[in-house]
């Protein structure tokens, strides 16, 4: 992950493009590190999320999911205590946190190349990212059902259509149009910035955390059942097996 100052906004990527920028335990740690960096850097009035490589994010590492539990109840009420804006530039395919957790952040912006994919059922685990309180709030419940339960996969233009994405942007000038308009907002006067923020933000703050904590409970316990074990394992063998026969 690299984290950078471009005068008034703060930029932060995903730097792990050879794992499809999956989450160890350690991502997860950068994260709040970043995030609790930039909030108390002055000078950064805004901050743009995005990543390096052709992967927004595959979500958390499943081969490491048993052995080191992700702390992601912390980096989320990091994102939810958040005063500044947060801009996500969703560059391309996502799953699972990664896309959970957008509904979190304030602006979303995807490139025309990006998906969208919550397989939480496929695995055997359960919502997360306060999905299961603000995806039925943005989406309706008929649309969020099926994005959690069916898990199913979302274009860009399909997840601008269910407001989980504000905007799809041609690929040829995602990136630098996405940075145009996080550095336009950085020029705005930061404290209307925070203030309007806040107002948003503050009434749902702690429902959020709630449904936080109540997701985090259930991810713990869903990864110490055997149905779980069963499901995930199922997945990364048909998942070895499909790599395998695409070498032969």
């Amino acid at each position: 992950m690299t984290v950078h100052v471009d005068g008034s906004l703060g930029i932060i990527r995903f730097n792990r493009p050879e794992r499809y920028n999956s989450f160890i335990a350690a991502q997860f740690e950068d994260i709040q590190h970043a995030l609790l960096e930039l909030a108390n850097n002055d000078q950064v009035s805004v901050v743009l999320l995005t990543a390096n490589g052709k992967y927004f994010s595959s979500g958390a590492d499943l081969a490491e999911l048993g052995s080191k539990p992700l702390d992601i109840e912390t980096v989320l009420n990091t994102l939810i205590d958040f005063a500044k804006p947060i801009i996500v530039g969703v560059n391309g395919p996502a799953y699972g946190i990664s896309v959970t957790m957008l509904a979190l952040c304030d602006i979303v912006y995807a490139s025309s190349r990006a998906t969208f994919k919550t397989p939480f059922m496929r695995l055997g685990l359960c919502a997360e990212g306060c999905s299961s309180y603000l995806f039925p709030l943005i989406m309706g419940y008929a649309k969020a059902n099926e994005v959690l339960l069916m898990g199913r996969e979302l274009s860009g233009m399909e997840a601008e259509r269910a407001n989980l994405v504000s905007e799809v942007i041609p690929e040829e000038k995602f990136e630098a149009e996405v940075l145009r308009r996080a550095k336009e907002m950085a020029s705005f006067p930061p404290q209307a910035l925070r203030d309007t923020k806040e107002l948003i933000r503050g009434p749902l703050r702690p429902t959020l955390k709630a449904a936080n904590h109540r997701e985090v409970q259930c991810i713990a316990k869903r990864v110490r059942s055997d149905e779980c074990h069963q499901a995930i394992a199922g997945w990364m063998a048909e998942r070895a097996s499909k790599k395998k026969n695409s070498k032969l």
